[in-house]
């Protein structure tokens, strides 16, 4: 990715979280109240595998949370972290609006990477 002088890590994280057809995918399928791997997976016509992948970068970016339920098959469910999505949104907005934003942010977040969407080969 091309590190451009005004841009911050949060900046370069929701470019690539946002960036991403599949996580923004399921963005909206849980803003539509999906909220199991098997329904999501249905709706975006993927594998519950790359799915499993992109969830995890939501999860870890805190946009997304889940819970092991108690039950055959432990099921898991995910829900939306609407306010921090609506935060990484905010930030892109301020900075196309020309808004000055720290370059140097105070993030305990990992960093995205934007090749975790293709197909492992081996």
């Amino acid at each position: 990715m091309i590190q451009i002088p005004d841009q911050s890590q949060a900046i370069r994280d929701a470019t690539l979280i946002f960036g991403n057809t599949l996580r923004l995918g399921i963005i909206r399928q849980l803003s539509l109240g999906k909220d199991n791997r098997a329904d999501i997976a249905k709706a975006l016509g993927v594998g519950e595998e790359a799915l499993t992948r992109q969830m995890a970068t939501l999860i870890d970016h805190k946009l997304v949370t889940s819970t092991t339920l108690r039950g055959t098959g432990r099921p898991v469910r995910y829900s939306l972290n609407s306010n921090a999505v609506d935060d990484l949104l905010s930030v892109l907005d301020d900075y196309r609006r020309g808004f000055s934003i720290p370059t140097k942010t105070q993030t305990t977040l990992p960093a995205v990477d934007s090749r975790s969407y293709r197909k492992r080969t081996q």
